[in-house]
Order: structure tokens, then sequence, then C-alpha cells
């Protein structure tokens, strides 16, 4: 298995975990234990993430474009989402920060925070997708810079 392989896996791991503390339900009493189980599952992603992105993603975008200059925009689109999905991160990371700040003064009336923690559950979960699609289309569209039927010009 490749080092980029094994990177990957560990990445789709993490982003597995994190979807599941994000879908378990919110036990009344134990929003604290919650909070923490799905900020670590985050915080096994961030640097995963930093890292495909930088020494994966780039690259491979990079080879895309010298590849086939015909997909520089989706090339530029793929950079966008990395963009997009690395700002994300930072503010989930932010968000789970204040809830932890949060849930410590008002643990006994925790209802207070469910449209916040529904609202963090929703842009967890559409955050993993949007990794997960990214990877994808890096696949897909890197093998298709290779396999491309371009005329003529081959």
């Amino acid at each position: 298995m490749s080092a980029r392989t094994s990177d990957n896996k560990k990445l789709l791991d993490a982003l597995a975990t994190l979807e599941s503390a994000l879908e378990s339900p919110f036990v009344p009493g134990e929003l604290e234990s919650w909070v923490q189980n799905a900020h670590a599952a985050l915080q096994r992603v961030d640097p995963l993430l930093r890292h495909q992105i930088a020494e994966v993603n780039t690259p491979l975008l990079d080879e895309i474009e010298t590849e086939d200059p015909g997909l520089i925009a989706r090339v530029e689109q793929m950079r966008e989402c990395d963009e997009k999905c690395l700002s994300e991160l930072n503010t989930l990371n932010r968000t789970f920060e204040t809830l932890s700040d949060l849930v410590d003064d008002i643990e006994p009336n925790e209802t207070k925070l469910k449209s916040q923690l529904d609202d963090l559950v929703q842009r967890g979960l559409k955050f993993v997708i949007q990794v997960r699609t990214q990877l994808v289309a890096l696949r897909t569209w890197l093998q298709e810079a290779f396999d491309r039927d371009r005329g003529t010009v081959d």
C-alpha cells in the first residue's frame, strides 16, 4: 500500500469517526461528554486533512493541470474546495471550543443549546461529505487527465 493510499485511508477513517460522533444522540446529562467526543474526533481529522491538502492534493492538482491544461477550470474549482474545507475545519474547531465553554455553565438546562448543537451537527456532517466528495473528485480528475481523449491532440 502506498503512503498516499495509507494517508487517504487514515483520513477516511477519521472522517467516519467524526460522522459517527456527530450522529450520536444528545443524552441528557451527557452533553459535555458528547461535545468532548465530537471535538476530539474533529481534532483527529484536522492534521490529516491539512496534510492531505498540502502534501497530496496540491501536487496532484499541479499534475492534473500539467497533464491536461483543458482541466484548468476543474483544478481551480478543486483548489477552491480545498480552501473551503480548511475554512470550515477552522470554523468547526472554533464552534466546538465555544460550546465547550458554554456546556459547563448550562449543563442542567441543556435545551438552551439545542439549536446551536443541531446547527453544529448539520455543518459537521456537511463538512464530512464535502471532504469525501473532494477526495473522489481528485481521483476522478487525475484519471481523466491521463485517460481523456483529446482528439487529434493525443
